[in-house]
Order: C-alpha cells, then sequence, then structure tokens
C-alpha cells in the first residue's frame, strides 16, 4: 500500500522513498550493468512513459548525472571535484526498458571516460 496525498496532475513532481540495496544490485546484474547506469535507466524510462510515449518527436530525454572525478584524476583535493555527463536517449522511435538501459549504459561508459 502506498502511503502519502495525491499529487495534482499538472507540472512535474518528485516522490521520495526508500528502496533496498540487495534488489536493486540483484536488478542491475540481472542486465549486467551498474547501479548507477540501471537507475539512470529506469529515471529516462520513466520520462518516456509519462511523458514522451505517444508523441515520438525525436527529442532527447537528456539526464544531467555528476561524476566523481577523483576516481578518473588522481587528487587530493577536500573539495567537491566532479564533472558532469549528459546522458541521452532519443525518443524518434518506440523503446522497451531494455532498449533504454542499452542506450544509457552505452553512453554512460562512452562519456565516462578520462579522455572525455
Amino acid at each position: 500500500m502506498i502511503k502519502g496525498k495525491p499529487l495534482k496532475f499538472y507540472g512535474d513532481n518528485v516522490v521520495h522513498g526508500i528502496l533496498s540495496l540487495n534488489k536493486i544490485k540483484e536488478e542491475s546484474k540481472k542486465y549486467n550493468i551498474t547501479i548507477t547506469a540501471y537507475l539512470t535507466s529506469l529515471l529516462i524510462y520513466s520520462i518516456y512513459e509519462t511523458r514522451i510515449k505517444n508523441r515520438l518527436d525525436g527529442k532527447n530525454i537528456v539526464i544531467c548525472m555528476p561524476v566523481n572525478l577523483r576516481k578518473i584524476f588522481p587528487s587530493i583535493s577536500l573539495k567537491n571535484f566532479f564533472g558532469i555527463a549528459n546522458i541521452a536517449v532519443n525518443t524518434k522511435n518506440k523503446l522497451t526498458f531494455d532498449d533504454i538501459i542499452k542506450i544509457a549504459d552505452k553512453d554512460m561508459k562512452e562519456k565516462i571516460k578520462k579522455k572525455n
């Protein structure tokens, strides 16, 4: 049972929730992707299903994902050291969750490299 107040139908809304890390790991392993790629794909799929699916207009759904650069560039800085990777999925064709996972995972792997 979902508790809380019903959302109004206009605008965008944010829902906060608590998930089991073990179940998220389990799901991401089914697709052989990272937890971050899985959650990014879920967000893109949610946007696609609720906003785009019935008007395939070829526009991109873009998620601006923060990337911890300390893993890529050695740094002793205690300050924030991050960059942004824009993960994009084009919506000109019908998409399934599996399609979105493949696109998002490939885009993440490409954009989160030292040379990029």
